[in-house]
């Protein structure tokens, strides 16, 4: 299916206005950031139990990020029409507007959770979880931020430079690499695209090739 979408000045529906401005933005910069800090406090403050126990419950959290960003940005962002999806396509119109989220929205989702988790877990261990979920969401939103406004920041570290790439190929192709902080959901979903001419595409291609041909290719070495 065609996703793309549709030119983004003039963009002024009911629907739209929610993602898009230099205030929600900035706002809802300061606001996760601000709640992020507010569940490691509230953690600190009522986890009981070994200081690397925590640490475990904080990376759990973190790591899980991972796999809610991609299933959001999938099958949410990129899912039936809504405003969420709406909202998004904006983004994809031009990459550097400033379009995010309702600055409201993460947090009350991060409370949800926690107090959904405080049924299965002591609140304590739910909070440091919620505080390693969050933030994986903030790492993810600034590297998402720093992708599109300070490229040649990004570009100076591999890694980065590596994930700024298939971003920008999820940009051209927008039933691809939906990971923007990591590719491993993507790799386990089928979604996963490499960048022509990267390491990647190359060991894909390794990897597919018929073991008689890789045979004989050694033998040519």
């Amino acid at each position: 299916m065609d996703q793309t979408a549709p030119a983004f000045p003039g963009s002024r529906g009911l629907s739209d206005w929610p993602f898009v401005g230099a205030t929600n933005y900035y706002v809802a910069m300061v606001i996760d950031l601000t709640a992020a800090l507010a569940f490691l406090g509230l953690g600190i403050r009522r986890f009981v139990g070994l200081p690397i126990v925590a640490g475990g419950v904080v990376l759990l959290g973190f790591l899980s990020f991972g796999l809610l960003e991609y299933a959001v940005h999938r099958w949410v962002l990129h899912g039936p029409p809504s405003v969420a999806r709406r909202g998004h396509r904006n983004h994809h119109a031009q990459p550097t507007a400033l379009v995010a989220t309702p600055f409201f929205v993460a947090a009350i989702a991060s409370i949800a959770i926690w107090q959904l988790l405080r049924l299965l877990c002591p609140a304590g261990a739910a909070a440091l979880f919620v505080f390693g979920l969050y933030a994986g969401y903030n790492h993810f939103a600034l590297f998402h931020h720093w992708v599109h406004h300070h490229h040649s920041d990004v570009s100076r570290v591999s890694h980065w430079r590596r994930l700024d790439r298939l971003h920008h190929l999820h940009h051209q192709r927008q039933s691809v690499n939906f990971g923007v902080s990591t590719t491993i959901w993507d790799g386990v979903f089928g979604t996963f695209q490499p960048v022509p001419g990267s390491r990647d595409r190359r060991a894909r291609a390794d990897t597919s090739m018929p073991q008689r041909e890789r045979e004989r290719g050694d033998e040519k070495r």
